[in-house]
């Protein structure tokens, strides 16, 4: 369902016929998770704006929800705080070897006082525990902090 949900994002700016699945669910290890990896890639014409592109592929819809437009205005409506880079792209641009990016999960910034700024987040449906899904959180900002998952923490947000 990502991966439909991500060639449909790409398919909106892609030469029709372009947009394929290299690779499909491969098994990677990340420090404290696992993760399942897809890759989809896609031709897009030779004049389409970068900004264009960006636009339609970021914030991804596996990250939104659907319908994405609708999503990103409940989002900014709900959320106290911008995400900054969380959820966006970190990447390469080039006109002769293209682009690569990816979707920016478990990133650290620095906000403009030199503050450390981590987001990290789960896919919420209508089956999902709230206690378990801020679990799943801990669990992925852990390693990154350098710490072992607290068994109580403060939601922010």
């Amino acid at each position: 369902m990502i991966v439909d949900l991500v060639r449909n994002d790409l398919g909106r700016v892609a030469i029709t016929g372009t947009v394929t699945v290299p690779e499909l669910l491969v098994v990677r290890r990340a420090p404290g998770v696992w993760h399942l990896v897809s890759t989809v890639a896609a031709q897009v014409p030779a004049d389409l704006p970068m900004s264009a592109l960006l636009d339609a592929a970021f914030p991804p819809a596996s990250v939104t929800g659907t319908p994405k437009l609708r999503a990103r205005q409940l989002i900014s409506q709900w959320e106290q705080h911008r995400r900054g880079i969380y959820c966006g792209t970190v990447g390469f641009a080039s006109p002769i070897a293209g682009s690569e990016l990816n979707v920016a999960i478990r990133t650290v910034e620095f906000d403009a006082a030199g503050n450390a700024v981590l987001g990290v987040g789960g896919g919420i449906t209508a089956d999902s525990d709230p206690d378990a899904e801020w679990q799943e959180c801990l669990h992925k900002a852990a390693p990154i902090v350098g710490m072992a998952v607290p068994a109580t923490a403060t939601r922010v947000g």
